[in-house]
């Protein structure tokens, strides 16, 4: 009866450490799981990030250039009206 008790206990803790062992497995797995849609949706995020920031330059430099377009034109009408008054009174 001894060695059957024994036995008994043996697969008893067997069956403890498998069951150990797939807890922890699934842990890991669910963990894994976790680390694996936050690492998605701080890549989204950034893509997301990363799209309207580029919207914002494009949308100031055509800022910046429609100025510097009205800033050449405005010189050149000034350049223009100081040829005209030279030219009168010379």
């Amino acid at each position: 009866m001894n060695d059957l008790e024994s036995t008994i206990e043996m697969l008893k803790l067997e069956a403890l450490k498998n069951a150990e062992v797939k807890n922890d497995e699934t842990i890991f797995r669910q963990k894994y799981e976790k680390t694996a849609r936050e690492l998605d949706s701080a890549k989204k995020r950034l893509q997301q990030q990363h799209e309207d920031d580029m919207e914002q330059l494009v949308a100031m430099k055509k800022q910046l250039e429609k100025k510097v377009f009205k800033s050449k034109i405005c010189i050149f009408h000034k350049v223009c009206v100081l040829i005209i008054i030279s030219k009168i009174f010379r």
